[in-house]
């Protein structure tokens, strides 16, 4: 390509219309500015010299319009630095050149052209001792695009300019929908550029051009501002770490050491969007992605009294290791072949450790934010049985509520489960594949199955850690109360009773499975039944179970010393199949269980005899639950009572329920036990599910997640 001939400027090699559908529009309304600023600090850089004896002009034009609206016809960005000279107009035109580029992609000037219909350019440079200008504007217009070209020279010639200098003009936005964004004021411009390079501007807060922001109402000079040191957050906190160098191919420490310097900025999150820890090289940030550091302490979105944290690293030894292309540092990860590099090193992974390991000492509210952190991780991960391999692939932020927390786990979990569906419904569809006459029948049907195997544990293991994990949160809350521990309980009359019996069935429920009754057995929650209940107001499946009409003998002993027996509510009835019922008392801990023994008697009674001929029931199972049991008293106010082997309780094997009203008599078993013995039951249960859902760990083992 000949560079100074007047005329579209073809690259060999590019096809314009399809590199254009590659690199499409920006979705930053403000990308041409911040190109054009980039290149404006490059342009600086490679002069070599002091920037504080450069500039950067920003002139923004706007039509005035009714109502004192403004609409922003024009911008030019103007530097002192390098000029286009023709090594730097070759490389301009060279798409996807990031040689010593300062953000450079090698691909910002399409930016340009995709949303500018005009974009100017016009530089002066030094060449062999003499100055030169050129001149020259881009498009993506059919025109353009016919010659295979995006740019068009319109001049080279000399220059009576004693400096070089470059100015970019911007003009005729092409879609209306980003002249919004650029019709703000200039103080809105200037915070928008700060806040864009804001890491640049730390890094180099007192070596900055003088940059100059401008705003023309038509033709007319309206406002000047200025960015300054003053506009820059300063050095928050600076500390010194020394690091060991390692001898050459071998992790050995040897006693030449090696000091980096720490710079940490403070900056309010509404200015930087991450926390950022990042080498820097002869004042520049490395920006090259093998190179990049890891904040362990903090995540990249957490803040912490809404600010963030911008951390620079420094050192002699970097700036030795920088290379010839900006950015490409001679310094290796351990992961990495130490034959490749010379002499004895300090690794990358040190470097990371060492600067991590400063922050913590710099500042203690991190160190508490993070402790604090993993306090809250520690109960969510006791509590719903979260596994530490799940946990750690999650982006979990210092500032996170437990419950964004739990959402990220469970959003998570909804991904792993939607894969894992797909990879079931794959091994599926193979089965129509199968040739049940072809020889490789059985070894095809065998490796299906075997990765169905695999897939469904995977699949229902999060299922049943959430049901285990609620399990273990309702026994908590039952030892909550037993212990006396809830708010509520401090704070008025005694319900204790009340709040048991809610936890196990609520009160005027009409359906067990939805209780939490597997505490006192698991079959339980399978069952038909009720709590809380008026005897007459009984169901099984929306029929009511006690007579519509009674005999005259039924109505004189229901009503007789106006005892209205069938308004009794006993505390849960259960239907576990024809001619069965279980009957459920619960007490308050402080009652004496053995005076009210005879109550379940009483309701079985009432209920064999009473009930509709269609409901024969004729075996009962009672259970009296308190927590002030002493076994004598049992005992000594019916002796039938055994005590049972296992456990704190004592059960009675048979009493006889006299039919009166029935042709028939029933039997009843009943319990009588203490609440905390249920709740050490129960948790003897869950404990085995858990164990099963997570075995002792194995290093060997897959994470289960």
């Amino acid at each position: 390509m000949d560079l100074n001939k007047i005329g579209y400027l073809v690259n060999e090699g590019l096809y314009y219309p399809a590199v254009l559908n590659e690199v499409s529009k920006n979705n930053v309304p403000l990308q041409p500015l911040f190109e054009a600023f980039t290149n404006a600090f490059e342009a600086i850089a490679l002069l070599k010299k002091d920037p504080s004896e450069h500039q950067i002009t920003v002139r923004i034009s706007y039509d005035p319009g009714l109502f004192d609206e403004k609409r922003m016809s024009q911008i030019v960005i103007e530097d002192t630095g390098i000029g286009f000279n023709d090594n730097e107009f070759r490389r301009f035109l060279t798409f996807k050149d990031t040689r010593k580029g300062f953000h450079n992609r090698g691909s910002g000037r399409l930016q340009l052209i995709h949303f500018f219909s005009s974009v100017q350019y016009d530089s002066v440079f030094e060449e062999n001792g003499q100055f030169k200008m050129r001149r020259f504007h881009l498009s993506k217009s059919a025109p353009f695009l016919k010659e295979n070209a995006i740019a068009y020279l319109d001049d080279y010639s000399s220059s009576k300019d004693t400096f070089s200098h470059t100015s970019l003009m911007l003009s005729g936005l092409l879609s209306a929908k980003d002249q919004t964004a650029y019709d703000m004021t200039l103080a809105n411009y200037k915070e928008a550029i700060i806040n864009r390079y804001i890491q640049y501007f730390c890094a180099h807060r007192n070596a900055l051009p003088k940059i100059v922001l401008q705003a023309y109402n038509g033709n007319e000079p309206d406002e000047v501002l200025e960015i300054t040191a003053e506009d820059i957050p300063a050095i928050d906190s600076q500390e010194v770490f020394s690091l060991n160098y390692q001898a050459h191919g071998a992790f050995q420490s040897l006693e030449k050491l090696e000091e980096f310097t720490l710079q940490a900025f403070r900056i309010p999150k509404t200015k930087l969007g991450k926390n950022v820890i990042t080498l820097t090289s002869k004042g520049e940030i490395v920006e090259e992605k093998n190179f990049r550091l890891t904040l362990s302490i903090l995540g990249p979105e957490d803040h912490v009294a809404d600010t963030r944290f911008l951390f620079l690293i420094s050192s002699p030894y970097i700036n030795e290791r920088d290379s010839d292309i900006r950015g490409q540092l001679r310094i290796p990860w351990r992961k990495e072949d130490p034959s490749l590099f010379d002499g004895d090193v300090i690794y990358l992974d040190d470097i990371e450790s060492g600067a991590n390991e400063t922050i913590i000492k710099m500042y203690d509210e991190l160190a508490e934010k993070a402790k604090e952190k993993t306090l809250r991780l520690s109960a969510l991960k006791e509590m719903f049985l979260l596994n530490d391999h799940f946990l750690s692939s999650l982006n979990i932020s210092i500032n996170d509520t437990e419950e964004k927390i739990l959402e990220k786990v469970y959003v998570h979990e909804s991904k792993l489960a939607a894969k894992g569906d797909a990879e079931l419904k794959k091994q599926y569809d193979q089965l129509t594949t199968l040739d049940p006459k072809s020889k490789g029948y059985d070894g095809d049907m065998d490796r299906i199955v075997k990765q169905l195997v695999k897939e469904i544990p995977h699949q229902n293991r999060a299922a049943l850690t959430h049901y285990v994990a609620r399990r273990k949160l309702v026994l908590e809350l039952f030892q909550q109360v037993l212990d006396r521990n809830l708010d509520i309980q401090r704070s008025g009359r005694n319900e204790d009773e009340k709040l048991l019996h809610n936890i196990l069935f609520t009160q005027g429920a009409g359906s067990a499975e939805q209780s939490d009754l597997w505490i006192l057995n698991e079959d339980f929650i399978l069952f038909k039944g009720v709590s809380e209940t008026k005897l007459k107001d009984v169901t099984i499946d929306g029929e009511k179970i006690f007579k519509d009409v009674l005999t005259v003998e039924e109505e004189a002993f229901v009503n007789a010393n106006r005892e209205k027996r069938l308004t009794k509510r006993p505390d849960v009835l259960l239907f576990p199949a024809e001619e069965k019922c279980i009957i459920l008392e619960f007490k308050t801990p402080e009652t004496n269980i053995a005076d009210h023994l005879a109550e379940i008697n009483y309701y079985a009674s009432l209920i064999l005899n009473l009930t509709k001929d269609t409901y024969p029931f004729k075996t009962f199972y009672g259970y009296l639950i308190g927590e002030t049991l002493e076994p004598l008293d049992i005992k000594f106010n019916d002796s039938d009572f055994q005590d049972s082997a296992h456990f704190d309780y004592a059960f009675r094997p048979a009493k006889r329920i006299l039919g009166v009203f029935k042709s028939f008599q029933g039997s009843l078993y009943t319990e009588v036990l203490k609440y905390s013995t249920l709740l050490k039951r129960a948790n003897k249960r869950n404990e085995a599910l858990i164990n099963k859902l997570f075995p002792p760990a194995n290093v060997n083992d897959e994470p289960p997640f």
